[in-house]
């Protein structure tokens, strides 16, 4: 792939909860690539640990090469700590050419990640699972209830604990074999999309362990249709098992369904992400922590 002068490359990087994602698209709104990886939050990993992460993720982007500059680079990130700007800059300098880099929420990047649309919830399950919703003021809140990928390791881990020699256990342990070895919240949704396969095969306690999963999801978005006071929101789905899971996903959608008619659910596949690269087509700087 060689950049053109007709087309610019913009890059969405989102992180949150030990898992960042990553979207590559040209000034269009085209998608070339993108990718899942571990953190660079330099907070808590520190700037090496945080560079080499973030070059691994950036390096593994289908369609990107070494040599490409990238016009502007946005990272959505959690506002729990105060990101220094001179660093997340220098981290990502580090790693690619960037003319603008620029710095984004999360959540607002979350809630942005449907081209055409506007979500009132979004469903967010690559790490833990969780709930985000968009009041009629515009501003966002979040609920953490359970149904992502890390709820659906922790679950399968808590089921094999509880009963070693119950039938279909030995399978599901099959599948934390890696997991056991080297966990690593990055590493969830391989773990998640293992067990949910094994689901779809019949067997009885990953079935189980799915189900617990999309009915957490399904609890996370009646209370936040509680809170907005909307009956007839449009919920994105997002992540390895919302929209992965076909067990999972039918399970949420028919409830939800028949508990809110009016209700719209479609996919929004790496929304976070995708919402950082289309802040990225926006020509005012954004660095927006709300």
């Amino acid at each position: 792939m060689r950049q053109t002068t007709a087309k610019r490359l913009y890059l969405g990087i989102a992180e949150d909860d030990g898992v960042s994602m990553a979207i590559l698209g040209d000034d269009q709104g085209n998608v070339i690539g993108r990718q899942l990886g571990r953190s660079f939050d330099y907070h808590r990993l520190g700037i090496s640990a945080a560079r080499y992460n973030l070059s691994k993720l950036v390096r593994s982007i289908p369609g990107i090469r070494e040599t490409d500059r990238l016009h502007t680079v946005t990272l959505a990130m959690q506002p729990q700590y105060v990101y220094k700007f001179d660093k997340v800059m220098d981290l990502v300098n580090s790693v690619v050419y960037a003319t603008n880099v620029r710095v984004h929420c999360f959540s607002e990047a979350a809630m942005r990640g449907m081209p055409g649309r506007s979500p009132e919830i979004m469903i967010l399950t690559d790490t833990m699972g969780s709930v985000l919703g968009r009041d009629p003021t515009g501003t966002i809140t979040r609920l953490v209830g359970g149904g992502g990928a890390m709820d659906i390791v922790n679950d399968a881990l808590s089921r094999i604990t509880r009963e070693p020699c119950a039938y279909g256990v030995k399978e599901l342990r099959d599948c934390l074999v890696g997991w056991w070895e080297r966990p690593c919240r990055s590493r969830a949704h391989f773990v998640a999309r293992a067990i949910n396969e094994l689901a779809e095969a019949g067997n009885p306690v990953a079935l189980e362990v799915i189900l617990r999963g999309a009915n957490a999801l399904i609890k996370g978005a009646v209370a936040m249709i509680n809170q907005l006071g909307n009956t007839s929101p449009l919920i994105g789905l997002c992540g390895c098992v919302a929209l992965g899971s076909q067990i999972a996903q039918k399970r949420f959608c028919e409830v939800v369904g028949l508990l809110y008619p009016r209700a719209r659910i479609e996919p929004a596949d790496h929304a976070p992400a995708k919402g950082a690269y289309l802040s990225s087509l926006v020509s005012s700087p954004i660095s927006n922590w709300s």
